[in-house]
């Protein structure tokens, strides 16, 4: 997939914009944010490196290319690479306070990809539930290759464990998609290629994962899930 991500000056509403990633899940292209300043966007990846990044469990420091490719994770042709094999589960930003905010993302999916957008996370216990997660799946072929039955939210765009998207907006594997996650206090909204698939007061909502919303981190981290494929696959990405 390939994400875009920014993240504004510390007002009421930081704006974040991943800049180009492609892991099985995620990637950016640079010249996707090169106007992001403009609108008060903040590119939260360079498109050459890792630098503001760091692997599940660990400190930026000391990561060089070869340590993040035993992590799971490489940059290629400005694209973040989420590897088929590696040690760490997640990608984070080194910031740990992001509160407030609203995030774009460019990604496309590879077969059988299994990932997540993590935000206000922490590092302390799992990030889909201290924070949240919302889902990146290939919709279109778990399933089968899995052979399970995937709950609502489990889908592409699903607030996980607790919010399934409203209607399916994913575009077909290798395609571009978009997302826009708003989050303001407890009120957070996920639009995907410009169809809105959620918007909701977390504090209502009743998880059947995880902690109430309002037990969890206020602020936190912005990150990047690398989960394993379905079933076999020709890409090692």
């Amino acid at each position: 997939k390939h994400v875009s991500q920014t993240i504004a000056s510390p007002m009421l509403l930081k704006k974040l914009l991943p800049l180009a990633l492609l892991f099985s899940p995620l990637a950016a292209d640079e010249k996707t944010t090169a106007p992001a300043a403009e609108f008060g966007f903040v590119n939260l990846f360079n498109g050459r490196d890792l630098t503001g990044w760091a692997p599940a469990g660990k400190s930026e420091a000391g990561m060089d290319d070869a340590a993040w490719t035993a992590a799971g994770y490489r940059v290629r042709g400005g694209e973040l690479q989420g590897l088929m094999r590696g040690n760490a589960g997640h990608i984070r930003t080194s910031r740990m306070d992001f509160e407030d905010f609203e995030y774009r993302m460019d990604f496309r999916l590879s077969r059988l990809c299994n990932s997540g957008l993590y935000l206000r996370s922490t590092e302390e216990g799992n990030p889909s539930y201290n924070g949240c997660e919302v889902q990146i799946l290939d919709d279109f072929n778990w399933e089968a290759a899995s052979g399970s039955k995937l709950a609502p939210y489990q889908f592409t765009g699903g607030l996980y464990g607790a919010q399934a998207p409203a209607k399916s907006a994913l575009k077909p594997i290798g395609e571009w998609n978009t997302y826009q996650v708003n989050c303001v206090g407890s009120r957070m909204q996920c639009a995907l290629n410009g169809v809105i698939l959620w918007d909701v007061d977390t504090n209502s909502l009743k998880p059947k994962q995880g902690e109430p919303f309002a037990k969890r981190a206020k602020r936190g981290f912005i990150g990047m899930q690398r989960h394993g494929a379905a079933g076999k696959t020709d890409s090692d990405v």
